[in-house]
């Protein structure tokens, strides 16, 4: 379910068919502030075609729509996350202390490529002591990206392999739009939101959960990278903690007793 005009039409349409069915949704994915099909004015859902109730993905999302989006809190209901890999108990990967390898991520569009690259150039203008995977969304083409913004300071590779080998040893994971950070700190691995300039955020972690933090200038990027390598170790562990309560909060494990909202 996202509040579409389609799903509108169909709610009338199933609504219409049978005056006894149950319609019910499903938020399938994770929510940003760029998701303004999902901002509704007060009882406004008194007013459209609205389903009977609506299963989230977890308790971040039900929260995020019940008290931020207008919607109403008896038709919310907690499920799990169908489409999401994130496992009960993820091991932590990542200790505190130096950081060597920053996995990039890039999601949701030609633009983010090219901003993405821009900022990496700015940010490493002068020296890069680390090193970049850069791993591009397997339906956008990073050789377009290429044609408009050739990097012309900082070295990469790119990664392509399956994600959970990437975040084993990725020490810090830099994205501007995409759920791996959300996988990210499930294992325990600070991430960095490239901020890039735009009018509304596509930061699936937009409401600031712990081992997370922001970027919106490429010349302080890595004064920013050096603070997180010298955070406490005590303290690091207490980031990682409230990370993964977050992570499992956002992501509720598909299992027998979560299924049966579905039920």
């Amino acid at each position: 379910f996202e509040n579409r005009s389609w799903e509108k039409m169909i709610i009338l349409a199933a609504a219409a068919s049978s005056s006894e069915a149950k319609i019910s949704g499903y938020q399938h994915a994770s929510l940003t502030s760029k998701h303004t099909n999902f901002y509704l004015e007060k009882d406004e859902y008194r007013e459209i075609p609205f389903p009977d109730e609506i299963i989230t993905m977890g308790h971040v999302t039900k929260d995020l729509m019940g008290n931020l989006w207008n919607f109403p809190l008896d038709r919310l209901k907690v499920g799990c996350a169908l489409r999401q890999s994130l496992a009960p108990g993820a091991q932590t990967k990542k200790s505190a202390g130096k950081i060597d390898k920053i996995l990039i991520p890039l999601a949701s569009s030609l633009e983010e490529y090219v901003g993405a690259l821009e900022f990496l150039d700015k940010a490493f203008l002068k020296s890069q002591p680390y090193e970049l995977i850069i791993r591009p969304h397997p339906i956008i083409d990073f050789e377009k990206a290429l044609k408009v913004q050739l990097p012309r300071h900082i070295k990469y590779r790119l990664d392509t392999g399956p994600l959970r080998e990437s975040l084993a040893c990725a020490d810090l994971v830099m994205y501007v739009s995409s759920t791996v950070s959300l996988e990210a700190i499930a294992l325990g691995i600070p991430v960095i939101c490239i901020a890039l300039k735009d009018v509304l955020s596509p930061d699936p972690l937009f409401n600031g959960p712990s081992l997370k933090w922001d970027c919106a200038d490429p010349e302080k990027l890595q004064n920013l990278i050096e603070e997180i390598s010298g955070i406490e170790k005590g303290r690091f562990v207490e980031f990682q903690k409230e990370g993964q309560e977050y992570s499992r909060l956002y992501c509720i494990p598909a299992t027998e007793e979560s299924m049966k909202a579905f039920i």
